[in-house]
């Protein structure tokens, strides 16, 4: 049976700090002067204020927030940019604000799928009664609905190059996050040394790691590897799993594609990643945003220094085109593409 190293346990906890990030969507500058002098003084309260433009999607990419607070105002709706999901879709509570409660305002709350309404003649004391009602009913919520990544890498750097910003995006919307590594990476240099380099990418990205001692470039596709990752699966019980994609010139990183294929048959979401052994033949159907998270991937990626100076793959410049490359497809941000395998998340 192949061992399971386990080289540090993260330490799992929120997301956000004790501090609530709320967005407050408005173009209505007194309201949200109003609004930022009731929060100005609360400590546990952050307030970002930002105008239904062409900015705004970028803003609700860059922080995991707890609560939009949106005008729901025929003027206010018509600025917000055609190409964005409705704003109950982020998987924050919304409570929307409105002038009075019309026709016309009540279908626009819900279209935006909004939590909760307020007329513009609210107390600063009914706002904080929203926001703690709103923002805590969603924290439980999420607690309940316990979310686990596991991503599965042949080798140490592989799982950082491939989705290192997908995790990191993962992670910090309240994901646990445990990366698994199949062989020690003998084949590239020294185990010992290797295995540092690994464990301090994995604490960058507050993630539990555990290796296994496949031989490298050996890994078989059969019952050792499928045993190793089940066993991994059935510990931490990952809602998302992401790994290699069997088009790829390397034997080890197929081969780890067709055990996590049978070892995951039953996680609800699957997902390969690309490797710069990937042949031509990968076609990504997922492109996953991580302009906000770049910088630390290339931190992770740099701690492989006995890795950097010897491959191209990993050079910073490389990885930053890499995903600059793939950014077409996605409002030309900073990308990693992946191979949907099974996704019943939406």
């Amino acid at each position: 049976m192949a061992q399971i190293l386990e080289l540090g346990e993260a330490q799992f906890t929120p997301p956000a700090a004790a501090q609530f990030r709320i967005l407050l969507i408005d173009c209505d500058e007194l309201h949200a002067r109003q609004v930022s002098a009731w929060l100005a003084d609360r400590a546990d309260m952050q307030l970002t204020c930002c105008a239904p433009g062409a900015d705004l999607q970028r803003v609700l990419y860059a922080d995991p927030w707890d609560l939009i607070i949106a005008n729901l105002d025929e003027v206010a709706l018509a600025a917000l940019p055609s190409a964005l999901p409705r704003l109950g879709g982020w998987g924050v509570p919304v409570l929307g604000i409105v002038r009075q409660l019309g026709v016309m305002n009540i279908r626009a709350a819900l279209s935006q799928q909004v939590d909760n309404v307020l007329l513009r003649t609210y107390s600063c004391s009914e706002l904080l009664d929203q926001i703690y009602t709103l923002v805590h009913e969603k924290r439980e919520q999420r607690a309940r609905q316990r979310q686990v990544t596991l991503a599965v890498g042949a080798h140490p750097d592989d799982v950082e190059i491939g989705c290192g910003g997908t995790l990191l995006k993962k992670r910090a919307m309240g994901h646990e996050v445990v990366v698994l590594i199949l062989s020690r990476g003998a084949k590239g240099g020294d185990v010992n040394l290797r295995l540092e380099e690994a464990q301090q990418a994995s604490m960058l990205l507050n993630a539990t790691l555990k290796v296994g001692d496949l031989p490298d470039s050996q890994v078989p596709e059969g019952a050792q590897t499928i045993e190793l990752i089940e066993r991994v699966v059935r510990e931490v019980a990952p809602t998302h799993i992401y790994t290699h994609s069997s088009h790829d010139s390397h034997q080890d990183h197929r081969n780890a594609h067709l055990a996590t294929l049978a070892a995951a048959r039953h996680t609800p979401n699957l997902y390969c990643y690309q490797s710069p052994s990937s042949t031509t033949d990968f076609r990504p159907n997922l492109f996953v945003d991580i302009t906000d998270h770049m910088d630390k991937k290339v931190q992770m990626i740099q701690k492989y220094h006995s890795q950097v100076a010897k491959h191209a793959g990993l050079d910073s410049a490389y990885i930053s085109a890499t995903a600059r490359y793939w950014g077409r497809h996605a409002g030309y941000g900073l990308v990693e593409p992946l191979e949907i395998i099974r996704q019943l998340d939406r």
